[in-house]
């Protein structure tokens, strides 16, 4: 990702049902070279596993819709072209959202899918601030869109929300290559583990007055 060339203001949005699909594909094509999620939504090809990961985040993008958690995207001449989504520590899933979402995927991917996104939940918890946080879960940025200032847009605006909400931003990565890129955006790395062969990079980033 390059942070030289001379940034854009695109419309911000808070994605609805409505644009879910653009999300959806967005979200796949950028994270289905991610570790942990290949670990999540594992399968015996290819092609298996990006179908698991695409029907993961339609069931996991609409609970999060559903219990009224932050999706931000980005448009260009209507267009998705980055996406942000987002959990507050306090607002809780409710059992019903997490039922829908525990029997979608457990039908499109397989119970060994809903068990193995269970354990990746209480692997991180132990990681997590104690304090009041908002958990960046998943950020992508469209690859015709990079290096326009469009990642940076999109952070300012999740880290003023953060602010006016008075939590920290908390995020893990499974790609080393991305932790001097989330430092470039404020984030401090505080801790790592493993799991099934994968590294986990958990980041912070505090609030501040100018935030």
């Amino acid at each position: 990702m390059m942070f030289n060339m001379k940034a854009q203001t695109l419309p911000l949005i808070h994605l609805n049902d409505a644009q879910s699909l653009p999300a959806i594909d967005l979200l796949q094509k950028t994270f289905f070279v991610d570790a942990g999620m290949r670990d999540i939504c594992r399968g015996n090809s290819d092609s298996v596993y990006r179908q698991r990961l695409r029907h993961w985040f339609a069931a996991t993008l609409q609970m999060n819709l559903q219990t009224q958690q932050s999706v931000w995207g980005l448009e260009a001449n209507g267009r998705l072209c980055a996406i942000a989504i987002l959990t507050d520590s306090d607002k809780k899933r409710t059992a019903k959202a997490m039922l829908q979402w525990t029997i979608t995927v457990g039908r499109s991917c397989g119970l060994n899918t809903v068990r193995r996104t269970i354990d990746q939940d209480h692997r991180r918890r132990p990681f997590l601030p104690d304090a009041a946080h908002t958990i960046l879960e998943f950020i992508a940025v469209d690859p015709d869109w990079q290096g326009k200032g469009i990642a940076r847009q999109l952070f300012n605006t999740i880290h003023q929300q953060a602010q006016t909400k008075k939590k920290v931003m908390w995020l893990e990565t499974t790609r080393p290559h991305n932790v001097p890129i989330f430092e470039h955006f404020g984030y401090n790395l505080i801790d790592q583990n493993q799991k099934n062969g994968v590294d986990y990079f958990f980041m912070i980033h505090y609030a501040t007055e100018d935030a």
